[in-house]
């Protein structure tokens, strides 16, 4: 959809909106672990711009996929640039290098690093990456084993999906949410939020890894 969205945008002579939309293009197919893919788009995306929000989302998705030493770069050359750019410094970047320490097992770390910017959380501009400091703290709380806790970072992004209604963020919050409730033990209340995800993605490509991984994980509750 968001390719789509860049090819009809650059036919109208929007130049700067194709630009962004491969960015966040990569960091909606790392959330889904489509690893390769979300690399190709990042690569796109710095190839046809070098713009703060560009790279900003670029140094996002390549933390998502696991990439730690480009989005590292990115961050440095980033957090130098623009020590007064809201959207990197209490959005972007701590959540980018909170990822970083999520890869390295450090979750209590993780929640330090973003326990700053808590007050700005729903304040981001309406953007691809709209829930990801709440995103990224429910993952934390779910690697410490802290469902309930985890279940409550979740349960924010789905109570306000009017910042932005298409974020892959809306769907993964369930899916983590059903992670949550299994980890609580209460599988009625995972096997609904576990359903209602995949409700949501009932036309998708069924080899998505993410979607792959929920069929697994709901087939062990029965």
């Amino acid at each position: 959809m968001l390719r789509e969205e860049a090819v009809l945008a650059a036919k109208n002579g929007y130049t700067e909106f194709p630009r962004n939309q491969w960015s966040a293009e990569a960091i909606e197919d790392a959330a889904y672990a489509l690893a390769e893919s979300a690399r190709g788009d990042a690569s796109e995306a710095l190839k046809v711009s070098a713009s703060r929000l560009v790279r900003g989302n670029v140094a996002v998705a390549y933390a998502l996929n696991g990439d730690n030493a480009p989005s590292r770069k990115l961050i440095e050359e980033l957090g130098a640039e623009a020590p007064s750019d809201y959207l990197l410094q209490f959005h972007q970047l701590p959540a980018a290098k909170a990822l970083f320490l999520l890869r390295q097992n450090k979750p209590a770390e993780a929640l330090a690093l973003l326990e700053p910017v808590r007050k700005y959380e729903l304040g981001s501009p309406i953007s691809v990456d709209a829930y990801l400091v709440l995103y990224v703290r429910g993952l934390a709380y779910l690697q410490m084993k802290d469902a309930a806790k985890a279940a409550a970072e979740f349960q924010k992004i789905l109570d306000h999906p009017g910042i932005n209604s298409v974020s892959c963020f809306l769907p993964l919050a369930r899916l983590n949410l059903a992670r949550a409730y299994a980890l609580l033990n209460d599988n009625a209340k995972a096997r609904t939020a576990y359903q209602d995800f995949f409700a949501l993605w009932k036309d998708a490509d069924p080899d998505i890894p993410v979607l792959s991984s929920a069929k697994a994980e709901y087939a062990k509750l029965h």
